[in-house]
């Protein structure tokens, strides 16, 4: 939730959505990430296309402060599809 908080905090600095940042700050740690929609509506493709936010050597580095100090735990998917999977 902090990492959350904080790219709307700078999305509403930027006055662009909160997707436009998590965009610009992934595109911001290498040219090359593809970056795949986990969206199945075509307008928030739009929006996550729509402008790029400026975002400051500052604003990325909190973002990536941020996201550095979560601690993720426990499986990526439940358990029934990791059984489906084979995994």
């Amino acid at each position: 939730m902090a990492l959350e908080d904080l790219v709307k905090t700078v999305a509403a600095e930027e006055e662009v959505t909160p997707t436009q940042i998590a965009l610009a700050w992934l595109l911001g740690q290498s040219p090359s990430i593809p970056l795949i929609s986990g969206t199945t509506k075509a307008h928030r493709i739009d929006e996550g296309l729509s402008g790029e936010p400026d975002l400051t050597a500052e604003n990325l580095a909190s973002i990536t402060t941020a996201e550095a100090a979560i601690l993720v735990e426990g499986d990526r998917l439940p358990d029934g599809v990791l059984k489906v999977a084979g995994l």
